[in-house]
């Protein structure tokens, strides 16, 4: 049986902004180095400062580019470097809307590579409200936050039309109440 797989990125934003602010931080010692005319070697500090900015822009933006989330008939797939978290739709327990810290709650731990990467990964994961990151750390929890501005688009319409546990309805009150 064939499955539709839809693969849903970190967002632009995020894909770039993080490199180019790597890269614009390494530079500013460049500034220094260049504004002193004593130096003999300026322009071998500043074109060294240059290549190790777009060194660790480009490794960021490799690491950045690397997320991703997979849904597809089957279930949901978390895929960061070094790890990956995989879960049917119907272990999804409860959707966390809390801006800044989206994500899905599992009812079983699906974590396989997970517990080995949580402390090696960014701050942002670490950050999480202590629920979250007790639950991430268990592989409990898949974030979603890089991945929300697909939420009105292909991201969000994979959760509605295959989890719709997480979407609670509304109570209609019976006629004549």
């Amino acid at each position: 049986m064939s499955t539709a797989r839809t693969i849903h990125r970190v967002s632009p934003t995020r894909r770039w902004l993080g490199p180019a602010l790597i890269f614009a931080i390494c530079l500013i010692p460049m500034l220094g180095v260049l504004d002193d005319d004593a130096a003999e070697n300026a322009l071998a500090m500043a074109s060294f400062f240059m290549l190790l900015g777009l060194f660790l822009a480009v490794v960021m933006y490799w690491l950045i580019d690397r997320a991703r989330v997979i849904t597809d008939d089957e279930g949901l797939e978390l895929r960061l470097p070094g790890c990956s978290l995989r879960t049917e739709w119907r272990n999804l327990a409860g959707l966390d809307l809390t801006p800044g810290c989206q994500g899905v709650f599992l009812h079983q731990s699906r974590g396989g590579g997970i517990r080995r990467v949580v402390s090696r990964l960014p701050n942002s994961i670490r950050q999480m409200p202590t629920e979250q990151a007790e639950a991430f750390a268990q592989g409990r929890f898949v974030p979603l936050t890089p991945f929300m501005w697909r939420w009105k688009g292909p991201l969000g319409e994979a959760l509605r039309n295959h989890a719709p546990q997480l979407f609670p309805r509304q109570s209609s009150s019976a006629p004549g109440e």
